[in-house]
């Protein structure tokens, strides 16, 4: 076995698939910018595992400088082990702390395993993965950085003695709810960016995205967007938060009636925190998404310790859990 590096476009086109492990999208290498994409190779030319790193702009951990693993496929555990121990490596050369993994370059992009979950089929949206890609960071030495949720409510009909007044006090501040604008959509995505970046901003392991790098990430999801699922709660031209929900579109390609939502994101401005906006905006979609039809709602992948699981009634459930690994590679400080 070999390990090939890949230099550009017309390199990565060199390998050649094994029948259980797939070759990373030239369109996804382009605009995920890997500071170096490996493969692992057997005598044949097939590849066995494949991963891409990133080292040059990855947010630090505490102080540490950190390297993100992603991109990441292989046929077996012990392939992908191996492609990851030749990684974490290169990673500890380049000199980082410590190796994260997987991440598709930034947290904007996909990153977290699958690692418990009950029957509930995947969602759309929903990152998954083979069991053999996780047990390879495990057997590599990866253990937990951090966990996630998703989490579904089965009863829209939700009920909070407060939000009515605490809405209606918002809105005597001049607050204001409407739904996104389709007619000037990259508009509204350029605001969703901006209040994004400050939202976000002291998540884990934040890292600012580029407008125009935002823009293209949902640009495909227009078509499928449903306006009166998408949010605004604003201050004349303010946007003030936002909540942005999609229709389970895995349900109509398993020939299901689709009748639930997915909340993908609900972000409010720090200057405004503490004052229920998130929770308004929560209710307001429960309620609207009821009106059309939907029975259930899916917060999707938030982290263990994210805030916005207070919003939930006391009838919502845990359907998926997923963690984020990592390595060190250095003596911690």
């Amino acid at each position: 076995m070999s390990i090939f590096a890949v230099e550009n476009t017309e390199s990565l086109r060199q390998l050649s698939p094994h029948p259980m492990c797939t070759i990373l999208d030239s369109a996804k290498y382009l605009a995920d910018t890997p500071d170096r994409h490996l493969a692992l190779r057997n005598a044949q030319g097939q590849t066995l595992a494949r991963c891409s790193l990133w080292w040059r702009q990855t947010p630090l951990l505490d102080t540490r400088h950190t390297g993100f693993v992603g991109h990441f496929d292989c046929c077996d555990k012990r392939s992908g082990a191996l492609l990851l121990e030749h990684s974490c490596g290169l990673l500890r050369q380049t000199g980082c702390d410590v190796a994260i993994g997987p991440v598709d370059g930034s947290t904007w992009k996909s990153y977290r395993f699958v690692t418990a979950g009950d029957d509930e089929p995947p969602f759309f949206l929903e990152p998954t993965g083979k069991p053999e890609c996780r047990q390879a960071f495990e057997q590599q030495g990866f253990q937990v950085l951090a966990g996630y949720v998703s989490v579904r409510n089965d009863e829209l009909r939700w009920r909070d003695p407060g939000i009515d007044a605490a809405a209606a006090a918002l809105r005597q501040q001049g607050l204001r709810l409407q739904h996104i604008d389709m007619n000037v959509f990259e508009d509204e995505l350029a605001r969703i960016h901006e209040l994004s970046l400050r939202s976000f901003a002291d998540n884990f392991l934040f890292s600012p995205i580029d407008r125009d790098a935002f823009i293209a990430m949902y640009r495909p999801l227009r078509a499928v967007l449903v306006p009166e699922l998408v949010l605004f709660v604003t201050r004349g031209t303010r946007l003030i938060g936002f909540i942005f929900a999609i229709p389970d579109l895995n349900q109509a390609q398993r020939g299901e009636t689709v009748d639930t939502v997915i909340i993908k994101t609900l972000a409010v401005d720090p200057d405004f925190a503490g004052r229920r906006i998130g929770s308004w905006l929560a209710k307001s979609l429960y309620q609207q998404a009821g009106r059309m039809g939907f029975r259930r709602a899916v917060h999707a992948l938030m982290h263990e310790e994210n805030i916005s699981r207070t919003i939930h009634s006391d009838r919502a459930q845990v359907i998926r859990r997923y963690s984020l690994l990592f390595q060190q590679l250095a003596d911690a400080p």
